[in-house]
């Protein structure tokens, strides 16, 4: 749930005003978010506060390829994005480095600078807090939910791939130790709570009170003489 004033803009926002070029080389996001939208909102970056969510007509983020568009808006404070339609690869670059956006034509028209806004970005909820309206916007699908959630693509495809490889390894413990001694093998109470902490993506708490106490009972039988 996210939670902030508006900052309301129009149609066609380009990349070149969300961030512009003569700024690209700035060495950090701190530094590209000094100078995110000064070409047409001088006082946007001494106004915005965490939390805070910007709202666009149609097209926003059009023109360049930059990603260092969202990564501007997201280093200022903003919490999502509303618009009423966004140019196709500002939306598929927000989605690859974790930033929430959502179309919405209806709350776009409707929200005005300085509203307090609420955004449920999981249930496409949007509420004006100010005027009372609510709106719906299609939410994501959980695919994208769990890249959001992550921080972004490359992060999402690290801790996936890591929860593939813990799977394959437990997996292989369980194999290993499956024919083992029943003499050797040990009652196992196993914690629900820690079940949930050890799922991945991958690995589903729902296996794992098969699979841990085979780990156990591995472990067990390598320090037995």
């Amino acid at each position: 749930m996210y939670q902030g004033k508006a900052f309301q803009y129009g149609d066609n926002v380009d990349t070149d005003v969300i961030i512009p070029a003569r700024y690209l080389n700035a060495p950090s996001a701190e530094e590209l978010a000094k100078h995110c939208m000064e070409d047409i909102d001088v006082n946007f970056v001494k106004e915005v506060e965490t939390g805070d969510i910007m709202v666009g007509g149609e097209n926003f983020g059009c023109g360049s390829s930059r990603e260092h568009a969202p990564i501007a808006i997201r280093a200022s404070g903003i919490s999502c994005v509303i618009a009423a339609s966004f140019a196709r690869i500002f939306y598929r670059n927000a989605i690859n480095i974790g930033f929430p956006i959502l179309e919405c034509p209806e709350a776009a028209a409707r929200i005005k600078k300085g509203d307090t806004v609420t955004v449920d970005a999981e249930s496409g909820v949007i509420t004006n807090v100010t005027t009372g309206e609510v709106f719906h916007a299609t939410p994501f699908p959980a695919f994208i939910n769990r890249i959001i959630e992550n921080g972004g693509l490359l992060p999402y495809l690290v801790k996936k791939q890591e929860g593939e490889a813990k799977l394959t390894s437990i997996l292989h413990l369980s194999r290993e130790t499956a024919s083992a001694p029943k003499s050797w093998r040990v009652p196992f109470v196993f914690s629900k709570r820690w079940a949930k902490s050890m799922a991945t993506p991958s690995i589903s708490p729902r296996i794992l009170p098969v699979v841990v106490p085979s780990m156990l009972a591995e472990s067990l039988c390598r320090r037995r003489p």
